[in-house]
């Protein structure tokens, strides 16, 4: 990938990260992502490196996608043009959207509760996500600063967890 890109900052690959449900066995939650990654991405002409954490403890089990930018031919192990689709705003919303689809369909054949895509605001909560892309002790750093905010925030405003934990269900 490094030897096909001729320009200084060419941008090699992108990153998705896969929130994976704690209810599903190490291989179920390997078997979801691989026919996920195959249909969104692979299936496009992409290469896909992934990368499993914390499956086996139940602690936060997800997933690191890596695609190429250029399309790949998979009988020469060429790398062909350099693909755009990825850099629209609709696609990852797109992408989004198609992941809640494919965990619905396997939480549902289980009988587990659905999850959502939308955010904390287009469903009425006054809470910001926490911003886990970092690197290095200046992101431990920003991801202890955004905790603390957070539980201030619900720490002041208690009606925030209510509303949380009721925003699908009447009970919890």
């Amino acid at each position: 990938v490094e030897k096909a890109e001729t320009r200084k900052n060419s941008e090699l690959s992108k990153e998705y990260q896969l929130a994976l449900p704690v209810e599903f066995s190490q291989a179920e939650n390997i078997a979801l992502v691989r026919e996920f990654v195959k249909a969104q991405f692979v299936d496009k002409g992409l290469a896909v490196d992934m990368a499993f954490h914390n499956l086996e403890k139940g602690d936060n089990p997800h997933c690191h996608l890596m695609t190429t930018t250029r399309s790949f031919d998979k009988e020469t192990g060429d790398l062909g043009i350099k693909e755009r689709f990825f850099k629209d705003k609709a696609f990852l919303v797109g992408i989004r959207k198609d992941w809640e689809i494919a965990l619905n369909e396997k939480l549902a054949e289980k009988g587990l509760e659905q999850v959502t895509a939308d955010s904390y605001a287009s469903r009425g909560i006054d809470l910001e996500a926490i911003n886990t892309n970092f690197n290095g002790a200046y992101g431990q750093a920003d991801l202890a600063q955004q905790r603390l905010e957070r539980s201030e925030k619900l720490t002041a405003q208690p009606s925030l967890i209510a509303n949380i934990l009721t925003d699908k269900n009447a009970t919890f």
